[in-house]
């Protein structure tokens, strides 16, 4: 399960801005991201080996991890004289006999990546939901039954209603939302689906 952690480097000072989860398909290619309550301070707890007080060994110790990393990439980041986003794509697996293991920098992007528009998409929803953020694909609607992008927007609408809560600026509390239209689109549809427990 592949985890992105994400930074922002301003001026001369590295900040962490959250952990997204990161989903692909059997042959790595991207599907979508993730994010779980808490994102900002602690993975998402469908990892192995994390649980919801972070007690366990990965749930602890990613947070460490990335604590220590924080001045060691901020002063490599200071001497290159980067400024902006920083992802670090991270694992968590099993080994051959079943172990759980942690590959904590399976590589780094300076760059705004689809995980930290997850987390930006996140800082708009209700506190406590979970989150998923994905590409429906041309290719995608073949196992729908849909012929085109609008009438399965439309089903996903009906289906999955969008539902905002809170004052005084509403938040979005459940529901799937397209975020480009699926009139015009052509290549694909950007979706965020919200829920108030995972797995939904």
């Amino acid at each position: 399960l592949e985890i992105s952690v994400h930074f922002e480097m301003a001026g001369t000072r590295l900040r962490l801005v959250g952990y997204s989860g990161l989903t692909t398909d059997a042959r790595g290619g991207y599907l979508g991201n993730t994010f779980a309550p808490g994102w900002d301070r602690r993975i998402p707890l469908a990892c192995p080996g994390a649980d919801s007080e972070g007690g366990s060994w990965l749930g602890a110790r990613v947070p460490r991890f990335y604590h220590a990393l924080r001045p060691v990439l901020e002063e490599a980041l200071r001497q290159e004289g980067y400024e902006g986003p920083v992802g670090i794509d991270a694992m968590a697996y099993r080994d051959a006999s079943g172990r759980c293991r942690w590959k904590p920098v399976v590589e780094m992007n300076p760059r705004y990546t689809m995980g930290r528009l997850t987390l930006a998409l996140a800082e708009r929803v209700m506190p406590g939901r979970y989150g998923r953020f994905q590409l429906f694909r041309r290719s995608d609607l073949r196992r729908t039954g849909h012929p085109g992008f609008a009438e399965w927007a439309s089903d996903l609408r009906s289906r999955r209603p969008v539902v905002l809560e809170g004052e005084p600026v509403p938040r979005l509390s459940e529901g799937a939302l397209c975020l480009n239209d699926p009139e015009t689109a052509k290549a694909c549809v950007a979706v965020l689906t919200v829920d108030p427990r995972p797995g939904e």
